[in-house]
């Protein structure tokens, strides 16, 4: 019985320190502070993540406050590194899916001649 309602103990911390962690989410990346640009938002959500009961919270505000400068400007200003991130998650994936396979021939094609909406086709070979 000991066994069962340790485990339903269990339960109800996880289930509690998940709904703080939606809380904080929500707080700071669905609402004003990130998809509104509001940097008025910022410091008021950093200092409630430190002083949070959840320790990854902790962390994480300490880290940004390590980079403040940086993190709010990424909150102000209205430029972006998410096209650039894109470009080079999808050479990462093309490098991936053509490690130990390709000659330099066959990563130019697929690397150069690739299309920016999918993966490049080979040239059909002239027969």
């Amino acid at each position: 019985m000991a066994t069962v309602l340790d485990g339903v103990n269990h339960i109800a911390i996880v289930t509690r320190d998940m709904d703080r962690f939606i809380h904080f989410y929500r707080e700071a990346f669905d609402a004003t502070l990130v998809r509104q640009r509001q940097p008025a938002q910022l410091d008021p959500w950093l200092q409630r993540a430190t002083t949070s009961t959840l320790e990854a919270f902790q962390r994480f505000a300490n880290g940004l406050r390590d980079d403040y400068e940086a993190v709010k400007a990424g909150v102000t200003l209205p430029w972006s590194t998410g096209p650039v991130e894109g470009h080079i998650n999808r050479l990462k994936m093309l490098k991936r899916q053509m490690f130990g396979r390709a000659r330099l021939d066959l990563l130019s094609r697929r690397f150069v001649g690739a299309p920016r909406d999918g993966p490049a086709q080979a040239p059909a070979e002239a027969a």
